[in-house]
């Protein structure tokens, strides 16, 4: 197979004379973060007037004695209107030894689908439907505390004018159903927020080692999730392909008219421009990357994920280190190859691999998010 011609990237220093961590930080940062806004992801919700924690049940010595297992349904209110969402938490049963890390995720088949057990609330619902993407007994024992809820909960997944009128940007007034600047994405990211903010109320959870992880759509939105964020001790990707973890520029699989033409209601419609038009961009997805700077970030590819990308996704992780740099964060060297099936180049600031296999989250993946945490600590 021919060796793959790249289109050469914009560089993050040079567009905004960037030389030193305070330049980034008052300068570029704040410029990125706005253009992105108005171009890609559109604007998180701003948080809510008031958010109400209450514990519908809990269970311990679950997952053969590893996990305790919470159920907590926050009521955001703001003017007048309400919006629920219930959040499953496992937690280890061992608390003798501190946490590795609290980690926030969205969900794509609900919070039963999620669970170990059969007696997740909703109680009609589907339960542990993806077993490898959850594997709780794994994540107890690693030190993990995972936060999760349904990402329908925050912003229907769909392009009905009915689900962004029911989304979360509801409590913040009337909401134009047809009104593209609404975003699904920034809607999950609000989602992440509300997590990390029901996160710090758990009294065994150190406000440092909060991290979100997400797959796919939900990698895409983890990324801008913990840009905005600045509580997010770490980003974890999987897969999160076109508008994610991977240039746009030369993309395969996945393409800009791809994504935007089937899920336009993720994307704002300047973003519209840039289909067929990639080069235009003055900005490409090693920005977003660059956002989490000096705090770790790992992107996560698949072998056979064709249509994210993997070469793509790592090219992002390696632009992104020249934003590192500026903090003395090595990050991954510029000229570092594009690594081997299950050869993970995890480095202090900026990991990446390639798993065998297809576009998922998997026990392997769990595994290269705690070594890559552990390194980072």
């Amino acid at each position: 197979m021919p060796k793959r011609k790249f289109s050469p990237l914009p560089s993050i220093c040079r567009k905004y004379k960037v030389a030193t961590a305070f330049d980034w930080f008052n300068t570029a940062r704040p410029k990125i973060i706005k253009m992105l806004a108005e171009n890609e992801y559109g604007f998180i919700p701003p948080r809510p007037a008031a958010m109400t924690v209450e514990l519908l049940r809990e269970r311990h010595g679950l997952v053969d004695g590893t996990a305790r297992r919470r159920e907590f349904r926050l009521t955001l209110a703001n003017a007048g209107r309400t919006h629920s969402i219930d959040v499953l938490v496992y937690s280890p049963e061992d608390t003798g030894k501190p946490l590795l890390a609290a980690v926030a995720a969205l969900n794509f088949q609900g919070n039963a689908g999620a669970a170990e057990e059969d007696d997740v609330l909703p109680l009609d619902a589907p339960h542990h439907t993806q077993p490898g993407r959850w594997p709780i007994k794994q994540l107890m024992k690693a030190g993990f505390l995972l936060a999760t809820a349904a990402r329908n909960d925050f912003y229907f997944d769909d392009n009905a004018p009915e689900s962004r009128r029911n989304s979360v940007f509801r409590l913040f007034g009337e909401i134009d159903g047809n009104d593209r600047h609404y975003t699904a994405l920034s809607a999950w990211a609000f989602g992440y927020r509300t997590l990390c903010d029901l996160l710090l109320t758990l009294p065994e959870v150190d406000p440092g080692k909060v991290w979100f992880h997400g797959h796919s759509r939900l990698g895409k939105t983890a990324l801008w999730a913990a840009a905005n964020d600045p509580r997010a001790a770490g980003v974890v990707s999987n897969c999160s392909g076109c508008g994610g973890a991977a240039i746009s520029r030369d993309k395969e699989g996945e393409t800009l008219r791809k994504i935007i033409t089937r899920f336009p209601f993720w994307f704002v419609p300047e973003f519209d421009r840039y289909m067929d038009n990639e080069k235009a961009m003055p900005w490409d997805q090693h920005f977003l990357v660059s956002l989490c700077a000096p705090r770790p970030v790992l992107v996560a590819s698949a072998s056979e994920d064709l249509w994210a990308d993997p070469e793509n996704e790592f090219r992002a992780a390696a632009a992104a280190g020249e934003v590192y740099r500026l903090f003395g964060i090595p990050g991954i060297e510029e000229r570092t190859a594009f690594p081997p099936v299950n050869t993970p180049v995890l480095r202090r600031g900026v990991g990446y691999y390639v798993r065998s296999g297809i576009h998922d989250v998997t026990p392997y993946d769990w595994r290269q998010v705690a070594k890559f945490i552990r390194l980072n600590r």
